[in-house]
């Protein structure tokens, strides 16, 4: 590829980790409740996890391009019967707005934890940054991307590492294990729905994300350097987290970790992580917005304003509860929504052949 096509990918490559990575993620939360807390085998699971990212990111960008969808809406109503596609993306629409509340929730909980600012002046000040952003539309997500995600990867990196090479010294309990068999099966499904759960949310930006470039190594090489990136983070995070579990009651434990290297170290970790948490805010509300905008006609600053004011009366239910309890769920219907759209291509590709 030429430098151009290099710079393409890295920043579909930065959306990408942009995306996925947000709130339950930079939190050490959605590492544990998928990974980590299964013990043995939960590398394994990771690297299923990432395997699947690099394939599936891939095939969903190149058929937004290939199909030329400037939404996830217009991709559903080219592969799906009316009725279907309609019903799929009001569910989809549903777990987007669902994200959103977590996301103003982790801010909240992270500015709270960190610097005592009340939770939800915290997760209204991250809804208006937000706000902002969203007005320069696709530019606006790729140009923070770029910026946030080199910095959040290299403080996970430092805090994690640290932890695993300074480990606590009390000994931290975990589940019970269960048998080798299920214990199998159960790691295979987390991965499965861990991956399926991100990417099924992440169609509204990976769709037309495919649109940036005609080149499809472009888009493969990004995807590539996205999935290796998410792999890194989940792998040093989930060691970390392994070494200490004590610190689960915390709505953001991985800050607690930070805590240990001092403050010159946990005022800028704070900062990532709340970037982190606002980078997959502006994509979940970016793909709210334009779908809602195609489907009402309305103008997409009023949209904007709307979905913030409820998703921050939802937000103070508390993030750690939204996490525990929300995203099993919201994995398992984002699993059938992107089987269904996979199934639907090759049954089109099928036909035309």
């Amino acid at each position: 590829m030429l430098r151009s096509g290099w710079r393409q990918a890295l920043q579909i490559a930065a959306t990408y980790i942009g995306t996925i990575v947000g709130a339950g993620f930079a939190s050490g939360q959605e590492v544990w409740q998928f990974f980590t807390r299964y013990q043995t085998g939960s590398m394994l699971a990771i690297g299923f996890a990432a395997f699947l990212f690099f394939v599936l990111g891939t095939y969903i960008m190149n058929l937004g391009q290939r199909l030329d969808a400037p939404s996830l809406g217009a991709l559903l109503l080219k592969l799906l019967p009316t009725k279907v596609a309609e019903s799929l993306q009001g569910a989809l629409l549903a777990l987007l707005f669902a994200l959103t509340v977590a996301m103003l929730a982790g801010g909240g909980a992270l500015l709270y934890e960190q610097f005592g600012v009340n939770p939800w002046i915290g997760s209204l000040a991250t809804a208006v940054i937000a706000l902002i952003t969203l007005l320069f539309g696709m530019n606006g997500i790729l140009s923070a991307n770029s910026l946030i995600v080199p910095a959040m990867f290299l403080l996970v990196m430092i805090v994690t590492s640290h932890s695993m090479m300074n480990p606590p010294s009390a000994t931290m309990s975990f589940p019970q294990t269960p048998d080798d068999h299920w214990h199998r099966l159960s790691l295979f499904l987390s991965a499965l729905t861990y991956t399926g759960f991100n990417l099924g949310l992440a169609m509204p930006v990976l769709i037309p994300l495919g649109r940036v470039t005609k080149k499809k190594n472009t888009l493969r090489a990004g995807a590539f350097l996205g999935a290796l990136g998410l792999f890194t983070m989940l792998a040093v995070m989930n060691g970390a987290l392994a070494q200490n579990a004590g610190l689960m009651s915390r709505e953001i434990p991985l800050l607690e970790l930070a805590r240990g290297l001092g403050r010159y170290i946990v005022f800028p970790f704070a900062l990532a992580l709340w970037a982190e948490i606002y980078s997959t805010l502006i994509a979940n509300l970016f793909g709210l917005t334009h779908e809602i905008r195609r489907i009402t006609g309305m103008r997409e600053q009023t949209i904007l304003i709307i979905l913030l004011a409820l998703a921050l009366l939802f937000s103070q239910i508390g993030f750690g509860q939204i996490v525990r309890i929300g995203y099993p769920l919201f994995g398992v219907v984002s699993v059938l929504i992107l089987t269904l759209v996979i199934f639907a291509d090759v049954k089109m590709r099928l036909r035309s052949s």
